[in-house]
């Protein structure tokens, strides 16, 4: 059984300040350290925005600096929040390594193993703050009530496989992923899956795919288990041969 775990802060809520594009004025590391400092003196929000403009090189009036500020000043304010009902904790050093790897460019290999979670398991919230992300990597064929009330039984391993090749390889780079087998069969998600396209960007090439089903690796899983390597940039050859 998958147990759907709340957390307080949502993807809109942790939006990646210090690393927006054409504006990479506010150091992650810094930031952090002005965070904590901030939140544990309970220093107000203009104040904490007035020691950025200090600590920065910042401009109040640019158009792109105006951005930046509001992200932190955001970020600032739900710890901020946090901290006064005594849940904060560390969440600041948790944001900063949860954005490390934005802040460090491209890379020519990324190997993980993303979580296994169907839609339909997620919180509503986080449903309704994810979807979107399908929709722009044309992941999401779902509309309307059976969307939001988590009618799909897509994996989330869908989305996180696509947002970390686009967001974390370079040009013909690598990503190796063990991932669930059914994306390679199922409709919906994984016939999303399966276009191996970065929504109308880049194309994904499949260099290998080693089907683990008939041994499963993991005892404690249901789901059947893959290995996939992608190549960003590339487009897949059928058919695609498949390990056993």
């Amino acid at each position: 059984m998958t147990a759907a775990c709340p957390c307080p802060l949502n993807v809109n809520d942790i939006q990646s300040a210090g690393n927006h594009k054409g504006c990479p004025y506010i150091s992650h590391t810094h930031l952090q350290t002005a965070i904590e400092e901030c939140v544990y003196s309970s220093t107000g929000v203009e104040q904490f925005k007035a020691r950025l403009l200090k600590t920065f090189p910042l401009n109040a009036e640019d158009e792109d600096n105006k951005i930046e500020i509001q992200l932190a000043v955001d970020l600032y304010q739900k710890l901020l929040e946090l901290e006064g009902q005594n849940i904060n904790g560390i969440w600041a050093r948790i944001i900063k390594n949860a954005f490390a790897p934005r802040f460090q460019g491209g890379f020519d290999y990324v190997a993980g193993n993303p979580p296994w979670v169907n839609w339909a398991s997620l919180p509503r919230e986080y449903r309704e703050d994810i979807a979107p992300l399908w929709q722009y990597y044309d992941l999401f064929p779902h509309t309307g009530l059976r969307a939001r009330l988590g009618g799909a039984m897509d994996d989330i391993s869908v989305l996180l496989t696509y947002v970390a090749a686009d967001q974390y390889l370079k040009p013909n780079a690598k990503l190796g992923f063990v991932i669930t087998q059914s994306v390679f069969k199922t409709e919906g998600g994984g016939a999303g899956f399966r276009s191996f396209q970065i929504g109308e960007g880049e194309l994904l090439k499949v260099m290998f795919l080693d089907d683990m089903s008939s041994f499963q690796p993991f005892d404690s899983a249901a789901n059947r288990t893959s290995v996939v390597i992608l190549q960003k940039g590339q487009k897949t050859s059928y058919p695609v041969q498949v390990n056993y």
